[in-house]
């Protein structure tokens, strides 16, 4: 399942959500492809891969795991620099999950493009880590305190001095307004902060600046 089940039904739906946020370019699909259109944006463009997932509330961890082909295809694929790379998931039941791709990063993102709050990630290990691995034990298994989805006892997960406080993540599949940031003082991850940042951008090219009111005459 590494490679995910290809899905007319999954790109049916990934269109719309995709074309609220820009202008949809399909894609040619050939042997090699990683992914299936862009999203042309105010703040830049996006590519998307969109998979079908039969455990679609499965931890980054394991997705990372289910798709490790596909998402390590994404990664080396070679797109001119300030593009982004996100990956969307479907199952049957019509439920969607978003991720955003940062290197060696995966972080889960809302419909919107905006990381969840407090953000969600897991480390995508790279095929020469898996093979230095020892045998009879799982390549991508994440362990507790070295780069893993899962954190060590008494340790926040994300390796900033100043942890994002929060509740729970949002439930997948369920997208809402932006979080608003933290407290002052309190500082995000570098991809957080970006991706907030192109969500701002997003959002203030789609408002129209507003003119003069009627019978008021123009300047001069």
């Amino acid at each position: 399942m590494s490679r995910g089940l290809p899905s007319k039904k999954a790109l049916a739906a990934a269109v719309p959500v995709a074309q609220a946020r820009g202008q949809v370019i399909f894609l040619r699909q050939y042997p090699g492809t990683t992914c299936d259109f862009l999203i042309s944006e105010p703040c830049g463009l996006t590519v998307v891969s969109v998979k079908r997932s039969l455990r679609i509330r499965a931890s980054p961890g394991e997705i990372f795991r289910q798709f490790y082909e596909t998402l390590t295809g994404i990664r080396s694929a070679e797109h001119p620099p300030g593009i982004a790379r996100e990956f969307w998931l479907w199952s049957k039941y019509g439920t969607m999950r978003f991720f955003w791709i940062d290197g060696a990063v995966l972080i889960e993102i809302d419909r919107q493009g905006v990381p969840l709050n407090p953000p969600v990630s897991a480390t995508i290990a790279s095929q020469k880590d898996n093979r230095a691995n020892p045998a009879g034990k799982k390549a991508d298994e994440p362990q507790a305190g070295k780069n893993s989805a899962e954190p060590e006892p008494g340790k926040n997960k994300f390796p900033e001095k100043n942890p994002v406080p929060g509740a729970g993540a949002e439930p997948p599949g369920v997208s809402g307004p932006a979080p608003a940031p933290g407290p002052s003082g309190l500082r995000e991850p570098a991809a957080v902060r970006y991706l907030r940042k192109r969500a701002k951008e997003r959002r203030e090219a789609k408002v129209p600046q507003a003119g003069p009111g009627p019978g008021v005459p123009p300047p001069g």
